[in-house]
C-alpha cells in the first residue's frame, strides 16, 4: 500500500474552497424542527431517552446529605454524553492542533470525536 505524505504547508494552509451548492443548501426541514423544538422549553427531548423522573425517595436525603441539589444532582446523573464527544477532549484536540499548525478549529462545530466520528 502507498503512502500518502503531505508537506507542512499543505497542513497549514488548507483549501478554503466550499462548494457553491453545499453553500447555497436551505437548512433541511427536520433540523429546522429540531432547532425550533430546541428553543421552546415545553418540548421535552427523548432523543437520548433522558428521563423526566427523578431518583426514588428513599435516595432523596443521601443527596442532600452529599451537598448536593436535586436539580444538580438530576442534571450530572441523567443525561447522556453530547453525541459530539466530551467537550474538555474536544478542545484539547482544537488546542493541539493549533499549537502545533497554528490552525483555529471550533471545538463546538468541527470536531467530534464520538464512536462512529
Amino acid at each position: 500500500m502507498e503512502s500518502i505524505n503531505f508537506t507542512k504547508s499543505e497542513i497549514t494552509k488548507p483549501n478554503l474552497y466550499y462548494n457553491s451548492i453545499i453553500t447555497s443548501m436551505e437548512v433541511y426541514a427536520s433540523k429546522d424542527i429540531s432547532l425550533k423544538a430546541k428553543k421552546n422549553p415545553s418540548v421535552m427531548n427523548l432523543s437520548f431517552g433522558e428521563p423526566e423522573f427523578g431518583p426514588p425517595e428513599y435516595l432523596l436525603e443521601k443527596i442532600q446529605s452529599e451537598g448536593l441539589s436535586l436539580e444538580t444532582f438530576m442534571n450530572s446523573v441523567k443525561r447522556y454524553e453530547d453525541p459530539r464527544g466530551a467537550l474538555k477532549l474536544r478542545q484539547a484536540i482544537s488546542n493541539w492542533y493549533h499549537r502545533h499548525y497554528g490552525l483555529t478549529i471550533n471545538p463546538e462545530t468541527e470536531i467530534d470525536n464520538s464512536w462512529w466520528g
